[in-house]
């Protein structure tokens, strides 16, 4: 059995809401409790459709470079 998941903008929603976090007026995510802006793992605000995934190091793009980044940091 595999452990990936992939998921698309319906869904980037729950994901984010379990974890606890939600999206502002503006489109970027925000803890739930506190409402601050979150930070991806590049140190930059982010927002719900650059939203790529979650690893324990946090939020990362889902661009190519970030993506490049994690998976250099989980080898």
């Amino acid at each position: 059995m595999s452990n990936k998941i992939v998921f698309n903008r319906q869904t980037s929603g729950f994901i984010l809401e379990s974890l606890g976090y939600s999206v502002d007026p503006e489109g970027f995510i925000i803890n739930s409790k506190t409402k601050d802006r979150i930070l991806a793992t590049d140190g930059r605000t982010i927002k719900s459709e650059e939203f790529g995934g979650v690893t324990k190091d946090g939020i990362f793009r889902n661009d190519l470079l970030s993506l490049i980044e994690i998976s250099d940091r989980l080898k």
